[in-house]
């Protein structure tokens, strides 16, 4: 999996051989970035769900300040904490270990992120309570799902 654009365009993200999760595709991220458009740059992204990371290191790309990555699973946040070295974004990265609802539902880790995105596993029940958590933080924030 590469990145699309921005200062690292090509570069490889690091996904190993896990197949518990499904990366966003290129043509999708592709998509979501031009709809965003110059909203990314300086902004403050949460990577929810964050799997290979793709979303915030493209963020990152883009000129995003900093991510926070959030990924229940101990092997596939370490392939985020290589991904983010070898693109040599590890200043403006920090990843979190957990489950996301019970972290948005304590929401002093989310208020200050502008732009949050969340691509759930299919069909577990993640949404509802997701945007329900985020919308009760104060603030402002743009969520991609």
């Amino acid at each position: 999996m590469r990145i699309v654009a921005g200062t690292r365009r090509g570069a490889l993200i690091q996904t190993g051989k896990a197949r518990s999760f499904r990366p966003t595709s290129d043509r999708v991220r592709e998509a979501i970035f031009s709809i965003l458009g110059d909203r990314v740059e300086g902004a403050r992204v949460a990577d929810l769900f964050a799997g290979s990371g793709a979303l915030g290191f493209e963020a990152l790309s883009r000129g995003a300040d900093e991510v926070l990555f959030v990924e229940k699973q101990r092997v596939i946040a370490g392939w985020i904490g290589q991904s983010a070295e070898s693109l040599r974004f590890t200043q403006q990265c920090r990843i979190l270990m957990g489950d996301v609802t019970r972290l948005v539902t304590r929401g002093d880790q989310f208020e200050r992120y502008d732009l949050v995105f969340a691509d759930p596993p299919y069909g577990a029940g993640f949404v509802k309570p997701l945007v329900e958590a985020l919308h009760r933080l104060p603030g402002e924030r743009l969520l991609v799902l």
